[in-house]
């Protein structure tokens, strides 16, 4: 009786040493998958920031870029100061797929200068 008790309870030992690496193991993709999705979105932001202030990517609207499988959705817009374009605000929303989930919580934002190497 004592034999089978034991092994009932090395039994119970294993499968929940088990369930807790699953779970490791998935909690672990799942960082990896958001952790590529941030690097691709803020190496396409840094993209965009490093283009000139007048370069045809940078013009106003919302676009969509699918990049190995990561969608990322930008919109730039003209911010104006008596009626001339001083900055362009590039605002980025990135979705990416997990185990068939679809996950829209990155976003990233930055500013364009159209001054921003002048040399007072």
């Amino acid at each position: 009786m004592e034999v089978l008790l034991s092994f009932t309870i090395v039994v119970i030992a294993i499968f929940a040493i088990i369930n807790f690496l699953l779970i490791y193991s998935n909690l672990n993709q799942s960082i990896q998958a958001r952790i590529k999705a941030y690097t691709i979105s803020n190496d396409f932001l840094n993209n965009l920031l490093s283009r000139s202030f007048n370069d045809p990517v940078l013009s106003p609207g919302s676009r969509t870029q699918v990049i190995q499988n990561i969608t990322i959705i930008y919109n730039i817009t003209d911010i104006t100061r008596s009626n001339e374009v001083i900055l362009k605000e590039i605002v980025i929303n990135t979705r990416y797929n997990f185990k068939g989930k679809n996950i829209s919580d990155i976003r990233l934002w930055g500013m364009k200068y159209k001054y921003e190497n002048v040399v007072r």
